[in-house]
């Protein structure tokens, strides 16, 4: 089961520079929370970095579109036998991509 890429404050990164260290940006900068969200969020952080967050959110970004990857190349394996990995392209599939 894939989980969620996080909370983060995608509207503070155009604010400051990546070297920011200091209180967790305030809840106007965040979107698709509520405010009960962030404040669970906040209370987690002593100091907030967002350098290290942006890297933390950017890794869990990758693993999610991993997750979906190896779980679409399971079900195409499943349903035609063809393994993704060896055509780049829907139309490089057997067939010219008519499966």
């Amino acid at each position: 089961i894939l989980k969620g890429k996080g909370i983060f404050p995608y509207r503070f990164t155009n604010t400051v520079n990546l070297d920011y260290d200091g209180p967790v940006p305030e809840y106007k900068y965040f979107d698709g929370i509520n405010e009960s969200q962030y404040n669970v969020y906040r209370d987690q952080y002593k100091n907030w970095n967002l350098r290290r967050e942006t890297e933390f959110y950017c890794n869990q970004d990758c693993i999610i579109l991993y997750g979906v990857i190896l779980k679409f190349s399971e079900l195409i394996f499943r349903l035609f036998r063809v393994e993704v990995q060896k055509y780049p392209t829907y139309s490089s599939f057997p067939e010219g991509g008519h499966l």
